[in-house]
Order: C-alpha cells, then structure tokens, then sequence
C-alpha cells in the first residue's frame, strides 16, 4: 500500500494500517519532507519514517530540493536498506561482485553537498512557506466558490504545494487569466492514475468518482519561501478580484 503525503502534510496512516491487513505501507514522501505527526501512534515522527519504508524526492523545486536530481529511501530494516543500498550501485554488493540487477541511482557528490547546505536552512523556509500560506488561508477563506487547504488533525502542514479546489468549468479560464496577470499556476495531477493508459488494464473494483472531480478543479499557486511581499499581495489581490 502506497501512502501519498500530498501537497506538504501527512497521510493518515493510522486508518491505512486498520485496512492494511498486513500489507506493508510504503511512504511517498516527496512533498512532505519535515512534516510531522502531531497526534496519535506516531505523534513526533516525522512522513516517511513510520512504515516499512519511505521513500524522498530531492528535485530542485520540493521542500529540500538538490541542484539536479536526487532522492532517498529510509527504513529501519537494515536487511532492506542492505538490498536497497546494492540496487543502486549496479547490484553489488562489494567492488566487481555483482548479486543482482542494479542501477547506478547514487546520489552524486555535488547533490549531496548542497543538500547539507540547503538542509541547514529548511526550518526557516518552513516558517517562511507557513507565513505565506497564513496570508493565503485569510484572504481566500471567504471566497464561496474557492475551497483553501485543509490541515489534518493529526499532522502539521509543510505547505510544499498551496492547492485550491475551484468549480471545474472555472479552471482553465482561471489559469489563463492568472498567466494573464503574470502569476504562474500548476495542475497536480491532471490525470488520475486509474485513468492512465498504462494503467488501463486495471479494472476499477469501485468508482472513483472522487478522484476523477479533484482531477478536474485542483489548481496550485506559487508558495516557494522566495517570494516577496509584493508577489504575495499580486497573487492575493488577482484571485480576489477573479472570485469576487
């Protein structure tokens, strides 16, 4: 089972563990990196240290991004971590022995050192994604046709997306006109996975009505801890008038 931290906060694993029925959960921690659980079994933890292994993106645009590509696997198996560790250098597992098929997926000298650096500063940018969102969550709150981020009980929220639900037929005319101002927006993810053509032999046991609707009126905003008061007034003020 694959538990998504989407957008910057945690999932709830608790009630992923009562279906699990033993099934491992694996973790996607790409766009939470340092989000935490708050409450509960895990409260303390942070997303991807709770199950059988987590799973972190390093591209350059989420909360601890590299210069380049990079990701990571963390686990408190060290039989997995051994396994893990020899598939991504080739299969081996010393010099010139090769046990399996591997990749070469080690994280190169230039990555890992900026890591360290931009690590350094990540609870600052953080606090600085939180103040930003803090300003969104106020201006757009009364906004009838505009639904804001909701933060889960059990876990704070990294913010690595700030991710509106708008009425669908309103969505590509709202992206057109915000690229019209000069503000950027991003649909993640357009297509539910049900509906990819790779995927297009699974036969859905049920609907997946819900999945299909957010696909069509999710629309994300610019939050990165870089922009200045004068943006974040911009993007507050542009989607004021646009919902007005």
């Amino acid at each position: 089972i694959i538990a998504v931290h989407l957008y910057g906060q945690c999932a709830d694993i608790e009630s992923l563990e009562k279906i699990a029925a033993g099934i491992p959960i694996v973790e996607d921690t790409a766009q939470a990196f340092g989000a935490k659980f708050i409450k509960g079994k895990y409260s303390g933890r942070f997303a991807g240290t709770v199950g059988a292994f987590g799973t972190f993106s390093f591209f350059p645009t989420k909360n601890l991004g590299a210069l380049g590509d990079g990701g990571a696997i963390s686990s408190t198996n060290a039989d997995f971590l051994a396994k893990a560790k020899s598939i991504a250098s080739h299969g081996q597992r010393k010099k010139y022995e090769h046990h399996v098929l591997g990749l070469n997926s080690r994280l190169d000298p230039i990555q890992a050192a900026a890591l360290a650096v931009k690590l350094k500063f990540l609870p600052e940018a953080l606090s600085a994604k939180a103040l930003i969102s803090e300003q969104y969550l106020a201006a757009f709150q009364p906004l009838k046709q505009v639904v804001v981020p909701e933060t889960a009980s059990f876990s704070n929220h990294t913010y690595h997306q700030f991710t509106l639900t708008i009425p669908s037929e309103k969505r590509d005319g709202f992206a057109e006109y915000m690229r019209e101002e000069g503000i950027s927006t991003m649909v993640y993810y357009p297509i539910p996975l049900h509906k990819q053509k790779a995927y297009a032999h699974f036969e859905p046991r049920t609907s997946l009505a819900i999945s299909e609707k957010l696909s069509r009126s999710v629309i994300s905003i610019p939050v990165h801890e870089a922009l200045a008061p004068n943006d974040i007034l911009a993007i507050k003020d542009a989607i004021t008038k646009y919902f007005s």
